[in-house]
């Protein structure tokens, strides 16, 4: 009974992770794809993932939106703050596939190698019920050019909506 109990359980597990996969490049796709060829990072550098954390420290992260001069506030509860670490964790080893984008090219050196018009993203972090995801995306146009933001959106009305920037860098 306890093998069958487990089999189920690993079932489970193993069919939910493959859904995040799903979602999560459909997320990448949806987000990032502009109809133009992309040349992108298959994966995160660790300092990437480094400011991520960093940037998700505080219980209540409050953000000032000029848009509609109003001050935001995401609240991530303990769960949220473990689940948000483990997705963290877990992304350092994650690798783009290949066949992520029509019309790309992609490249296995990280995002502080110089190349011109490279992309970089993290896998998105759902959570919430999958109404709330969180992005790392960042664009270099050379060596000392590009910006990148940590990003949230909501999933509103059938649609993943941009609602909030957590850190944005430009140089």
């Amino acid at each position: 009974m306890k093998s069958c109990i487990i089999a189920i359980f690993s079932l489970i597990i193993s069919t939910s992770c493959s859904a995040q996969k799903i979602a999560a490049d459909d997320f990448i796709r949806l987000v990032m794809s502009k109809g133009e060829k992309i040349n992108y990072t298959k994966t995160i550098s660790p300092s990437l993932v480094h400011q991520l954390k960093e940037a998700l420290l505080s219980d209540t992260i409050k953000i000032y939106t000029q848009a509609n001069r109003q001050e935001t506030a995401l609240i991530i509860d303990n769960r949220e703050r473990d689940l948000v670490n483990q997705e963290l964790n877990a992304m350092m080893s994650y690798i783009w596939p290949d066949n992520l984008f029509e019309h790309v090219s992609y490249t296995t050196k990280d995002s502080t190698s110089y190349r011109h018009n490279l992309y970089s993203f993290s896998k998105p972090i759902f959570f919430r019920n999958n109404t709330l995801c969180i992005l790392y995306k960042a664009y270099s146009c050379g060596e000392e050019c590009g910006e990148g933001d940590v990003s949230v959106y909501k999933f509103e009305n059938g649609k993943w909506k941009y609602w909030i920037s957590l850190s944005h860098w430009v140089s």
